[in-house]
């Protein structure tokens, strides 16, 4: 396995820097001009980062996180005393991590490289957890102790991330709501159309990204998780299966629980009844529908005529067929209605 300097040096996310005051200042390597950390065409490759910084007699070189790459990045300050002693709360964190760690430029901090995912950036007085558009300065003091490699440090990861940032739990959802998930086949045909793209893009995902998108998949059904509409054990059995890692891995199973945990605290929004067009004067529900229904078509159509006997008080019928063997005025497809997963 390469270690850090390696494996980070093969991608063109380098910048230059140096303080201007006490701020530091991104810099170009191609052209010495200011750099963004959510611009790329203002990057380089590592050697031209170091060579800007040591032409120009720079404070050093800084690598940028984007969401395309599998790295997170994690900044403790004020960890480090005269002595070179690191604080016990920092120490616990560098453990549980495991992972690339190295000295900052100030000599009073570290700095954590791992793969993982992160919901979004966190932040405190002494902690900093980022995953993409900011950088990191980087010194290649490697902190003893520490592995010289970038090691998959998801699941602790997101354990610091909570603590940081607890999830907000999920609203109780009603007696009244269950069943209008369990009636109302709208909802459900979305919920199927979730959990069919969920496995087709753990399925379809290129090797390098498998891991990613299992998390990231993950964390889309917990969204569903969390309204009751399926289980969690069920949803992470089936993104394993999708596409099963070599020998087993237990490791990628824990990923997509870690997913699924995350998406749990972010419920998907139920999608609205649609609005309440009519279909045909005088039509009634859905003995009628089905009666009328026209045999052998595949698109699907959703009826938002009101009917007080269903726990959502419209009708719950949902059909596939191009339509009524009579005129179809007012009616609307499933997709229009209820939007497209992408």
């Amino acid at each position: 396995m390469r270690d850090a300097i390696n494996e980070l040096g093969v991608l063109p996310q380098w910048v230059a820097w140096t303080y201007v005051g006490t701020t530091k200042l991104l810099i170009n390597p191609a052209t010495g001009k200011a750099a963004d950390s959510t611009d790329s065409a203002t990057w380089g490759t590592i050697d031209q980062a170091r060579q800007r910084a040591t032409r120009r007699g720079m404070a050093g070189i800084g690598f940028v996180f984007t969401a395309e790459d599998p790295y997170i990045g994690i900044d403790l300050d004020d960890c480090i005393d005269p002595a070179g002693t690191v604080a016990p709360w920092a120490q616990a964190i560098i453990d549980a991590i495991a992972t690339y760690t190295e000295i900052s430029p100030s000599g009073t901090g570290v700095k954590l490289w791992a793969r993982g995912m992160l919901p979004s950036s966190a932040k405190t007085k002494t902690i900093e957890m980022y995953t993409e558009a900011r950088y990191f300065t980087f010194t290649g003091q490697h902190l003893p102790g520490t592995p010289t490699t970038i090691n998959d440090a998801t699941h602790a990861a997101l354990n610091l991330y909570h603590r940081l940032k607890p999830p907000t739990p999920a609203r109780a959802t009603t007696s009244a709501t269950r069943m209008a998930c369990a009636d109302d086949s709208a909802i459900q045909a979305w919920v199927t159309r979730i959990w069919n793209y969920c496995i087709d893009r753990v399925a379809t995902a290129p090797d390098g990204h498998k891991h990613h998108t299992r998390f990231a998949m993950g964390r889309l059904m917990g969204g569903l998780v969390a309204h009751g509409l399926v289980t969690a054990s069920a949803a992470e059995d089936a993104l394993y299966n999708a596409s099963p890692p070599a020998a087993g891995d237990q490791r990628e199973r824990k990923t997509i629980a870690d997913g699924i945990l995350q998406g749990t605290s972010e419920p998907l929004p139920l999608p609205a009844p649609p609005p309440q067009p009519l279909m045909l004067d005088a039509v009634a529900c859905c003995p009628v529908h089905t009666a009328q229904l026209r045999a052998g078509n595949t698109s699907g159509f959703y009826c938002s005529q009101r009917d007080a006997t269903t726990p959502t008080g419209y009708c719950s019928f949902w059909w596939k067929g191009d339509g009524y063997t009579i005129p179809t005025r007012g009616m609307t497809t499933i997709d229009d209605k209820l939007g497209h997963i992408t």
